[in-house]
């Protein structure tokens, strides 16, 4: 297997538990559970490979487009994004 297979491979097994997270809490289901569980997941796709960062792209513009839509941002889903950056930081 090449290396650009393991790369993207990797990247896709980062983004779906990243993407499934916060569709459960952007839904309003078990915020209290899938918004620190989107954060450690951001975080954790972060530091297992530099690509993980580009797992934020779709949960940040989710998020642009609920904001448009809805007028006002989820001040909790922000802050997970935010942690997770934050814990890049180190790196």
């Amino acid at each position: 297997m090449r290396t650009g297979t393991v790369c993207r491979l990797a990247l896709r097994e980062q983004a779906s538990p990243c993407v499934l997270r916060w569709m459960e809490a952007s839904a309003g289901r078990r915020r209290r559970l899938y918004i620190p569980l989107l954060a450690v997941a951001l975080a954790a796709s972060i530091w297992n490979h530099y690509y993980g960062v580009l797992a934020l792209a779709p949960v940040a513009g989710g998020e642009l487009v609920r904001v448009l839509r809805r007028g006002r941002p989820d001040l909790p889903i922000w802050a997970a994004l935010g942690t997770a950056l934050l814990s890049a930081v180190p790196l």
